[in-house]
């Protein structure tokens, strides 16, 4: 899917920084399983 997701999150203040970087590699990166090509069975 393309196109920009809103959304919010409260944490306490010292969680911002842990959150903002497990969530700057889900959206950037492709995850392991759709990484590699299929195979047919």
């Amino acid at each position: 899917m393309t196109g920009w997701r809103i959304g919010y999150l409260a944490v306490p203040p010292d969680a911002v920084a842990a959150v903002a970087k497990c969530q700057e590699t889900i959206v950037a990166c492709v995850n392991a399983p759709r990484s590699t090509p299929r195979t047919p069975p």
